[in-house]
């Protein structure tokens, strides 16, 4: 192991040394200074108030801005909608992109109502989706009961 880059009689400096210790206190070039009337970049103006022998330096605080609003927009189940029924999940597939359109240029109210018209549209696809499928399940089998109870009738 190659060990000729350590210096062995070499001390570190001293830590008591006024040179350096003004160097540390330095604030770093890239930083911005404070201006004389505002403060750190916020943009809001730095009210003095003056006593005494006191300067009494407020800030004013940037405002807090409100959460963020989640709208849930119903995507998923309006795709599902469409395996049940073509017609009424493509409505859903539709209200639920136009829901997140909405909320992604920041208009709330519109964002809730179309996804409250697509979560309406996807579950009417799966209601209807399902009725339908019962319906051909049990049609066949009433048609055979039929067909069966009317073949017996014939042999008398």
């Amino acid at each position: 192991m190659d060990t000729s880059y350590i210096l062995k009689d070499e001390q570190p400096p001293p830590y008591d040394d006024p040179a350096a210790n003004a160097q540390l206190q330095q604030p770093y070039p890239q930083q911005p200074q404070p201006h004389a009337q505002y403060g750190y970049g916020y943009g809001h103006p730095v009210q003095q108030q003056q006593t005494n022998q006191n300067t009494v330096v407020v800030m004013s605080q940037p405002t807090p801005q409100p959460a963020p609003v989640y709208v849930q927009d119903n995507m998923v189940i309006s795709i599902v909608s469409i395996f049940f029924c073509c017609l009424c999940g493509i409505i859903a597939t539709v209200q639920a992109s136009d829901s997140r359109n909405a909320l992604r240029r920041g208009d709330i109210s519109s964002a809730q109502r179309l996804s409250r018209t697509a979560r309406k549209w996807a579950i009417t696809g799966i209601v209807v989706g399902c009725i339908l499928a019962g319906l051909t399940i049990v049609f066949p089998i009433i048609g055979a009961l039929i067909a069966a109870s009317s073949s017996t009738n014939d042999d008398y």
